[in-house]
């Protein structure tokens, strides 16, 4: 008997790119607790590339799986739940130990992190049910990456000191949206030609800007975007998906 079947070793590409995307957000973490926030929003953001990468190297190798699916979760619980709950802690801990808006952060940041998880659950267990047309809620990896953008492009462009200070409310709200019944399109080839280059240029984009650390503001406004037109799709077009109204 092997010691590991040759068959199963289409596996480990898809599966070590998930566990790489585990250890960036420990190291998120990490910049967090030591006050180097602009790093660590920037590894929350390539935590989102890499979670867009695994997905798509699973299915070019044809090896998705149970494992690697509850290991995704794993992944993505800390590097959209914890890593972005001790970014917000130690943010204030550092600048904002002063501010009156301090007690949210006992507030908004459970709820985010307990909204995280919740919406990681209901992910694994009606995936079937959805289809793997939509998103039910706002997924984590999109809160992610406006959480991580939003910071730095307010970093960048000198936003007041109010805006940051709303994080903890900003988190509330995202909580609410990743467990709600929100329809969001997955990303996914379109018909329309036009509309698919688009949203392939802008995926490739958001790769190269991330990677390099330039250009949040894009990467951040291309993600509202997508919310905003997203949410609404659904009313205007009905999905296809089954088990779903």
């Amino acid at each position: 008997m092997a010691f590991f079947p040759t068959h199963k070793l289409k596996y480990i590409p898809p599966n070590l790119i998930t566990c790489s995307g585990m250890v960036l957000g420990l190291l998120s973490a990490w910049f967090s607790l030591t006050a180097q926030f602009e790093w660590a929003a920037w590894v929350i953001l390539w935590c989102a590339l890499i979670d867009r990468l695994d997905g798509l190297v699973a299915r070019a190798f044809k090896a998705t799986s149970k494992i690697g699916m509850e290991l995704d979760s794993f992944s993505d619980f800390t590097t959209f739940g914890i890593a972005p709950a001790i970014f917000v802690f130690s943010l204030f801990a550092h600048r904002y130990a002063s501010s009156s808006l301090r007690v949210m952060v006992y507030v908004g940041v459970p709820i985010f992190v307990v909204c995280a998880a919740l919406r990681l659950a209901k992910f694994n267990v009606t995936t079937e049910e959805i289809g793997d047309q939509l998103f039910l809620g706002i997924p984590t990896t999109l809160t992610g990456v406006l959480l991580s953008t939003g910071f730095l492009t307010a970093e960048r462009y000198g936003a007041p000191t109010a805006v940051f200070q709303a994080l903890p409310i900003v988190m509330i709200v995202l909580g609410v949206l990743m467990i709600s019944t929100i329809k969001l399109p997955k990303l996914k080839r379109r018909e329309n030609k036009l509309l698919d280059y688009f949203q392939t240029a802008n995926m490739l984009a958001g790769f190269v800007f991330g990677w390099l650390r330039i250009f949040p503001e894009y990467i951040f406004f291309i993600t509202v975007v997508y919310v905003l037109v997203g949410v609404p799709y659904y009313w205007i077009k009905p999905p296809l998906s089954k088990g779903v109204a």
